[in-house]
């Protein structure tokens, strides 16, 4: 089963991930074309790979739940995720954004792919992003997309959380992936 989290910027999907992974859980590593931030490990919290890189294995048919956006900076930075790293035998926890979502479902089918929406109001979201010391500009053009690319997303997956609480967040995800939830 492919568990996808979503969720807007600053919303715990990383967070909430890499507790899971901590915890035993497997997960698709994606690939990106954007620069690593000073904290990031190439292989652990992305493939860094150059857009020339990106596109081959996009052209090489290898790519699913893709997306692409200009930065506040006017690059060019995408995301993906490599189909070969899919294995719908094992329960793998990926995260991606709304269009990756239909794409993963649509690839592998509703019934291999779980949608749980972190749904986390903007001001938590906003002070997040400050605390961690993203630019500044950039935050404010990820969120403001964010508002738009999730308004009503909570009625297209599976399961929205809507807590701000780290353990609780973790707490439901679990009971996701063990049916304790319906």
């Amino acid at each position: 089963m492919i568990y996808v989290l979503l969720g807007a910027t600053c919303s715990g999907k990383t967070t909430a991930l890499e507790t899971l992974i901590r915890q035993g859980h497997q997960t698709v590593i994606s690939y990106t074309s954007r620069p690593k931030r000073p904290n990031e490990i190439d292989g652990v919290d992305y493939h860094f790979v150059t857009q020339d890189y990106f596109e081959w294995l996009d052209e090489s048919g290898l790519l699913v739940a893709k997306n692409s956006f200009r930065s506040a900076f006017g690059d060019i930075w995408s995301y993906a995720i490599n189909s070969q790293d899919i294995k719908l035998f094992e329960d793998q926890i990926v995260i991606t954004e709304p269009s990756g979502y239909s794409d993963l479902t649509e690839k592998y089918g509703s019934n291999n792919v779980v949608g749980i929406y972190l749904m986390t109001p903007y001001d938590v979201r906003l002070a997040r992003g400050l605390n961690r010391k993203d630019n500044s500009d950039e935050l404010l053009r990820r969120l403001a997309a964010d508002e738009r690319d999730f308004e009503g997303f909570e009625l297209e997956v599976d399961y929205t959380i809507v807590s701000v609480d780290k353990d609780q967040v973790i707490e439901d995800i679990l009971n996701i992936m063990n049916g304790d939830i319906k």
